[in-house]
């Protein structure tokens, strides 16, 4: 995990980067080589939570390719917890499954955030029910403060304060997923 310091909360303003799209790059560079050391000859079926894991589920795939692993698949489930905003509303509730049967696989299960614990919990009980081989999850921005269950991710690749980010595919009310910063929201362009 990249380990850096980052300023308390109450001192980021809105918009203000959290998460540079260069620190991002670096510290995917650094996971993927891990990744494909691990996944090599084992087939992986990555699973990306969309909507915000869709960009980061995508660059993993490029990278495992350019790495050797070219047997690696890409599948997407979507799961929701939240209604509008920055606060989980209810637990989370599949909304569309995986297209490819997972089953034997050994899985990367991709998320943009882990806060809760409660999505990729679930979504990890879901799929070790379908008979896969191995589960292990991937996240970009990890916030261990917001915890409201026992999970901790596999591969994380910045441990952030708790604050609203947004960029990078996550969003504020369907806003600035494009960004390929990750700043302080909820921010309007």
């Amino acid at each position: 995990m990249e380990i850096r310091e980052f300023k308390d909360p109450q001192d980021y303003k809105e918009g203000d980067i959290v998460v540079s799209a260069e620190e991002i790059e670096r510290r995917l560079d650094e996971l993927a080589p891990q990744l494909a050391k691990k996944y090599k000859g084992k087939k992986p079926l990555l699973v990306g939570l969309l909507t915000g894991a869709a960009w980061l589920t995508v660059d993993l795939l490029e990278r495992f390719h350019t790495l050797g692993i070219t047997d690696a698949q890409l599948t997407f489930m979507k799961v929701s917890s939240y209604r509008n905003g920055d606060t989980a509303a209810f637990e989370p509730r599949i909304e569309y499954d995986t297209l490819i049967n997972p089953q034997g696989r050994h899985v990367l299960l991709v998320d943009d955030i882990a806060d809760t614990g409660k999505t990729l919990s679930a979504v990890s009980a879901l799929l070790k029910s379908k008979d896969i081989e191995t589960v292990k999850s991937l996240v970009l921005v990890d916030k261990p403060s917001r915890r409201e269950i026992v999970y901790t991710p596999d591969y994380v690749g910045f441990e952030i304060p708790n604050v609203w980010v947004q960029g990078r595919g996550m969003d504020s009310d369907g806003f600035g997923r494009g960004d390929p910063n990750i700043r302080k929201g909820p921010y309007h362009y």
